[in-house]
């Protein structure tokens, strides 16, 4: 097994987030818009796709951003900040169901042969994959019951110890 993948019950916060280590960061706090901004020194351009909208219900910072579950994602433009060789690096948002049925997190990819997925099945799994070169290199799932209705902060935190890798599924 490449690592670990659990629930975790502790959540630190360190303040806003935004620190020289973040490479993007959206609070989705532009209610009534598809207008999406990059909080981080980068300033990336954050294009939603679909029918995304900014609600009025706040998860974080005012607001957060609703996803129909069909056609709806963000996209950022391709960059060296996004490709996280060996070293350590955590990718973390909050997600409220509003049903529970398959969702994903986070993706990238490059193509079929080079993507990373984070979601949920639908089925009471978590799942964090990443394959390269057509080889899956790591696989790490949990079981998770999230319920609709309920806020959940989840994180993937990649050390580079892979025996300290994880994904944290929290209410």
């Amino acid at each position: 097994s490449y690592g670990q993948l659990y629930n975790h019950q502790t959540i630190v916060n360190n303040g806003s987030g935004n620190d020289p280590y973040t490479k993007l960061l959206l609070h989705m706090n532009n209610a009534g818009t598809s207008t999406t901004i990059d909080a981080s020194s980068n300033v990336y351009t954050v294009t939603a796709n679909g029918n995304v909208i900014g609600t009025s219900t706040e998860i974080f910072s005012g607001g957060s951003a609703y996803f129909d579950g069909t056609t709806d994602y963000l996209s950022v433009p391709d960059s060296d900040d996004w490709d996280f060789g060996t070293g350590s690096f955590t990718i973390d948002g909050r997600v409220r169901f509003i049903s529970t049925g398959a969702a994903r997190f986070y993706a990238q990819f490059a193509d079929e042969s080079n993507e990373i997925w984070l979601y949920y099945s639908g089925a009471g799994v978590i799942n964090f994959a990443v394959d390269s070169g057509g080889t899956n290199i790591i696989n790490l799932n949990s079981s998770w019951t999230p319920s609709a209705g309920v806020s959940y902060h989840w994180a993937v935190v990649k050390n580079s110890n892979p025996r300290e890798d994880k994904v944290y599924p929290v209410r």
